[in-house]
């Protein structure tokens, strides 16, 4: 069976709609190929990036991931080849990242997670000269992922059921990243009935991080924490889900994001709920 590759998307929103199935009949194309080069790349440093993976927050980061996708085009035509052709130029024209994923290659990687259920960030940086066979093309794409780590295709959320009081659960993450390479998490503070109490703190245990808000909450506000290696976000809104506004304000100084250990069940804990409500954590796993 052939397969191909998807490409598209949205560093925010990498499997939306903007990501494009090239195995269609708008491009035709499929991979010759069984397995793509998994191995890690090199380490490099990169203390002085001026931002983006490798200078998120550790000195030491992987240089640029370089994959290749040997790729087959044809038609009934050499007309409809020549229309494929602008379309895969129109597509693959895109002065951003995209999101790269490979249909259909049967490789286990780890928790036996396979390519397809990955994807990567990435530019076309190259290609070769296309060979003519036919009513057909045969070339190579080239695409560099700044950023080495796969990501996976499905977002993991778990929802968690608040009362008064503390409140204690596990959050066990996938992924096999570890140190400062952990995936970004959203927590997301939905309490009602009474409402919150000042302070609320949000802790993960495992990581010892804690993060306090200094302020109360209503039922009708929701509180969204995000925990991105660069930058790091606190936000406030109304419970239609609506317009989120900056409030780090009322942040404790020194407060740390709490963020997940890949691979482990990470002991977490909130405070501050001063009746029911629920707490949602999503984020996306990372391979290395």
């Amino acid at each position: 069976m052939g397969h191909s590759l998807y490409f598209g998307g949205t560093a925010d929103d990498p499997t939306g709609t903007e990501m494009k199935y090239l195995g269609g009949p708008d491009y035709g194309i499929t991979l010759n190929m069984e397995e793509q080069d998994l191995l890690i790349s090199c380490f490099a440093d990169v203390q002085a990036a001026p931002g983006g993976y490798a200078a998120s927050s550790y000195g030491m980061g992987h240089s640029p991931k370089t994959l290749i996708a040997p790729c087959i085009m044809k038609g009934d035509s050499w007309r409809e080849v020549k229309r494929k052709t602008r379309n895969l130029n129109f597509l693959l024209s895109k002065n951003r990242l995209c999101a790269l994923r490979f249909e259909d290659i049967d490789v286990d990687l780890w928790d036996d997670t396979t390519v397809s259920n990955l994807y990567w960030l990435v530019r076309l940086t190259g290609r070769t000269r296309p060979k003519i066979y036919g009513n057909g093309l045969a070339f190579e794409l080239e695409f560099t992922a700044p950023d080495p780590r796969a990501y996976g295709v499905t977002e993991i959320t778990q929802t968690v059921n608040l009362s008064a009081g503390t409140n204690s659960f596990n959050v066990p993450a996938s992924g096999t990243l570890e140190g400062n390479a952990e995936p970004d998490v959203t927590w997301l503070f939905k309490p009602s009935g009474s409402g919150a109490t000042n302070p609320v703190a949000l802790r993960n245990t495992t990581r010892d991080e804690t993060l306090t808000w200094n302020n109360t909450l209503t039922t009708a506000e929701w509180l969204r924490v995000k925990a991105f290696a660069h930058p790091q976000i606190v936000e406030k809104t109304g419970d239609s889900g609506g317009t989120y506004t900056a409030v780090n304000s009322s942040l404790s100084a020194g407060a740390r994001f709490p963020k997940l250990s890949p691979g482990v069940a990470n002991a977490c804990q909130l405070t501050g709920c001063a009746g029911t409500g629920t707490l949602e954590i999503s984020y996306r796993p990372r391979f290395e």
